[in-house]
């Protein structure tokens, strides 16, 4: 015999990736009351084959029950629909794009710092004697010439050249 699903059933509505412990990814929902107001914050940390891409989107199907403060069925929810509120939209939007460049940068940092720190000594080098000089408009100046030639792309010679 089949039991009852534990809690009431809920609308939620996703608000994007958020750092969880451990450096995990998380994510953001909020209760939508019947209403159409915002009810309670609720985090999850990592959910696996959720599918959860639409930030700002109105899923149901799940059960939570508020004395224990527990959702059940996360697993089973379906998207049925956008929450309205453009400026809530456009804060959670901010939060997830600003969750995923600190991602990045954490990864970048742990896959490039042994080998660039060695690459960038010299001009780090050449940056704090200008500094030291006093020679700030030499030094931004110099700062400027390194970031265009790191966003210029490589040219068929140069790669010709790091070849042989």
């Amino acid at each position: 015999m089949a039991t009852a699903p534990k809690g009431q059933p809920v609308t939620l509505v996703y608000a994007g990736k958020r750092a969880a412990t451990g450096g995990k990814t998380g994510h953001m929902f909020y209760i939508l009351n019947s209403d159409g107001t915002l009810g309670d914050k609720l985090f999850y940390g990592p959910l696996k084959g959720m599918g959860l891409r639409t930030i700002g989107g109105v899923y149901t199907g799940a059960n939570y029950d508020p004395a224990e403060k527990v959702t059940y069925g996360l697993a089973s929810m379906r998207y049925c629909g956008m929450h309205g509120d453009a400026t809530a939209l456009a804060g959670w939007e901010a939060l997830d794009h600003e969750h995923d460049s600190v991602k990045a940068a954490v990864i970048a940092q742990r896959k490039y710092a042994p080998g660039y720190k060695v690459h960038l000594l010299p001009l780090r080098r050449t940056m704090d004697a200008l500094r030291k000089r006093g020679q700030h408009a030499e030094a931004n100046a110099y700062r400027d010439l390194i970031l265009a030639e790191l966003y210029r792309p490589v040219t068929k010679e140069e790669r010709e050249d790091a070849a042989d």
